[in-house]
């Protein structure tokens, strides 16, 4: 088995079929939407292709049932610009974006992250491949390091993908910027996931495990 992501594992948490219908914050000011849709498009588009369409996106005029509400920080969420749950949760799901500048990489993460994919660097075998400094991480965000459990509804599908769009930078949360919060056992660089622009080979191996093709 290739490379691959810790992923969701409970039917009722994933998208019926793949279709995720996604609805366009209608409180969102022309300009702003406007920036929105050039770069959504595009990276939902991206992930349609990569997977033959298999995860398809349906754009609505309204928001009704299961669907993600795309907006700009909505409800003040903490983890904004970009934020999004985990899998399909049910009625409005909010997905935020910046309202500017908006990241491709970053972006794909929070669409892959709402589609049932988790970080890779808490996958719960991460340890045979990566260790966490926590000496290095920034007071209070110790919880983004916290490697899930694969009872929790996960599984680690294939092997570490340093080049996943889920795979954070080596100085990911780092308190003063510089010093690396991961290294890898096996010496190496990878981007992180600001830094890249497409799915790895990982990321639609998973998707296409857990959606069924």
């Amino acid at each position: 088995m290739g490379a691959g992501i810790d992923c969701i594992t409970w039917p009722k948490l994933l998208w019926p079929n793949g279709e995720v219908p996604v609805f366009v914050d209608d409180q969102l000011s022309p300009d702003i939407a406007s920036r929105f849709q050039i770069p959504f498009s595009e990276a939902c588009r991206h992930i349609t292709e990569s997977t033959k369409g298999l995860i398809k996106f349906q754009f609505l005029d309204g928001g009704s049932g299961s669907y993600l509400r795309v907006g700009h920080d909505m409800n003040g969420d903490p983890e904004g610009p970009y934020f999004s749950l985990l899998g399909r949760v049910g009625g409005q799901q909010p997905l935020n974006m910046p309202a500017k500048d908006v990241n491709r990489g970053r972006l794909l993460a929070t669409l892959l992250r709402a589609l049932g994919l988790c970080p890779e660097h808490v996958r719960s075998d991460r340890d045979k491949f990566i260790k966490i400094n926590y000496s290095a991480v920034t007071s209070g965000m110790e919880y983004m390091f916290e490697a899930r459990d694969e009872p929790r509804g996960t599984r680690a599908y294939g092997t570490f993908d340093f080049e996943s769009v889920m795979m954070v930078g080596a100085n990911y949360a780092s308190a003063n910027g510089i010093s690396p919060t991961i290294e890898a056992l096996t010496p190496r660089t990878w981007p992180g996931t600001e830094s890249k622009t497409s799915l790895s080979a990982g990321d639609i191996a998973t998707l296409k495990s857990i959606y069924g093709s």
